[in-house]
C-alpha cells in the first residue's frame, strides 16, 4: 500500500521506469555531407533580374546534420561522420563552431585538403515555399571513413542518406551484420541492386515520393476535388490483357491495306481497278477466301 503523508510525495516502486533506463544515453551515429546554408527572405527573382531580401540567415544543414541536431535536442547522443572542405576555409569553421554549440561529437568528420565544404543558398519567399541551389564538390565522395572497429565502438544505430551510398555501404553492412539497425533517408531514386538498399533495416521515404501520379486529367481532377480519395488503382492484369488485345486488333484494322482486282464490267471504266468492298461483320468469320469475293454485278 502506497501511503501519501501531507506535504511529502510518495511514489510505487514499482511505476518507477527510470531505474532501468540507461545512464549514458544511446550514441547514434549519423553519416551525411554538413552544409553550410545561406537562407534569404525573398520573392524568387526572375531571370536576369535582382531582388533585395528582407532576412538572412546563416545556418547548418544537411540530412546527417539536422538529425543529429535532433537527437541530441531529445535527450541522446549524437555524432557525425563524413566529409568536409579544408580545415583552413571559412564553411569549415562555422560549421565546427555550430556543432560544438549544439553539443555534437565531430571527431569522426574528415577535411579534405583544397576542397570546399558542401554550400547552399535557400531562397524563400512569402508562401513559405523553398529554391535551393546547392554545390558539393565531386571530389568529396572519394572520402575514406575511419575504421569500422573505431565508428561502431558504443554504436546503437546508425542514420545515413542515400547519396553517401560510395563511402559508406561497407559500413553499413558490416553494421547490420551485427545487428544494429541502420536508417537510410532515401532522397532520390535508386536501383533495386544497389548495396546500400541490402545494407539497410529502415528506409525513409518523403511523402511526395510515395503518391502514384493521377493516370489522365479526369483521375486528377478527381484527386484535387477530394484529397481524401486512395490514390487510383492499376487495372487487374486480365483487363490490362484484353485491353491490350482489342487496341492491337483496332490498329491492325486501321493499318491493313485496300485491296484491289481487275474491273470486269463491258462498259466503260474510268479505272483500271475497282476497290473491293468491305467485309461485312459475317463474313469475317468466313475465312480469307470469303472475305476476298467480290459481289457479283448486274
Amino acid at each position: 500500500m502506497t501511503i501519501i503523508a501531507l506535504g511529502t510525495i510518495a511514489t510505487d516502486p514499482c511505476m518507477n521506469f527510470q531505474d532501468g533506463a540507461p545512464k549514458v544515453p544511446p550514441r547514434i551515429l549519423c553519416i551525411g555531407l554538413p552544409v553550410r546554408d545561406l537562407t534569404f527572405r525573398v520573392n524568387v527573382p526572375a531571370r536576369g533580374s535582382k531582388e533585395n531580401a528582407t532576412h538572412f540567415d546563416e545556418i547548418c544543414g544537411g540530412n546527417a546534420l539536422n538529425a543529429a541536431i535532433g537527437i541530441v535536442r531529445l535527450g541522446g547522443r549524437a555524432s557525425i561522420c563524413g566529409p568536409m572542405g579544408d580545415s583552413r576555409e571559412t564553411s569549415s569553421r562555422f560549421i565546427f563552431d555550430k556543432l560544438a554549440e549544439e553539443g555534437i561529437e565531430t571527431n569522426h568528420l574528415i577535411h579534405m585538403p583544397d576542397l570546399v565544404t558542401p554550400i547552399s543558398a535557400i531562397m524563400i519567399d512569402d508562401t513559405g515555399e523553398r529554391t535551393i541551389v546547392t554545390f558539393r564538390d565531386p571530389e568529396l565522395w572519394k572520402v575514406k571513413l575511419p575504421p569500422t572497429e573505431l565508428l561502431l565502438e558504443d554504436c546503437a544505430a546508425i542514420l545515413t542518406e542515400s547519396r553517401c551510398a560510395p563511402f559508406c555501404t561497407e559500413l553499413c553492412a558490416e553494421a547490420v551484420k551485427r545487428g544494429i539497425p541502420v536508417v537510410v533517408d532515401v532522397d532520390r531514386a535508386m536501383s533495386m541492386r544497389e548495396g546500400l538498399l541490402t545494407a539497410s533495416s529502415h528506409l525513409v521515404f518523403p511523402a511526395s515520393r510515395c503518391r502514384r501520379p493521377p493516370t489522365s486529367p479526369t483521375t486528377a481532377r478527381r484527386c484535387k476535388s477530394s484529397p481524401s480519395s486512395p490514390p487510383p488503382s492499376w487495372p487487374a492484369p486480365a483487363a490490362r490483357r484484353a485491353r491490350s488485345f482489342s487496341m492491337r486488333r483496332a490498329s491492325l484494322r486501321r493499318a491493313r491495306p485496300s485491296r484491289s482486282i481487275p474491273s470486269t464490267r463491258s462498259g466503260p471504266v474510268t479505272s483500271s481497278t475497282a476497290r473491293l468492298p468491305s467485309p461485312s461483320p459475317r463474313s469475317r468469320n468466313c475465312g480469307r477466301r470469303c472475305a476476298l469475293r467480290p459481289r457479283p454485278q448486274h
